[in-house]
């Protein structure tokens, strides 16, 4: 008899401390960091549209024609919203 009033106290706190660790796991991922999303611009010159926009990853790369024909590719970082770097697209004339 003693020994089953041992295993009913063991397994009794086995089954509160796993229920405290479920708690605490539930409140850990509901309180992570979920920011909005960033509200950012970039600049094109007078002028210029958006081709093409395309997400890989953590970066979002935008395609504009620029007035003079040519074109620009920007590329964001998607976490952020900043511009990483430009590269100017030139036609072999």
């Amino acid at each position: 008899m003693r020994t089953i009033k041992i295993l009913v106290f063991v397994m009794g706190g086995l089954i509160v401390t796993m229920t405290v660790m479920l708690i605490v796991a539930a409140l850990a991922v509901n309180s992570r960091d979920d920011a909005p999303p960033y509200a950012g611009s970039i600049s094109l010159p007078q002028g210029a549209s958006v081709d093409d926009i395309v997400i890989d990853g953590d970066r979002i790369v935008v395609r504009a024609e620029l007035p003079d024909g040519r074109s620009r590719l920007i590329v964001i970082d998607a976490r952020t919203g900043r511009s990483q770097g430009v590269v100017d697209l030139m036609t072999g004339r």
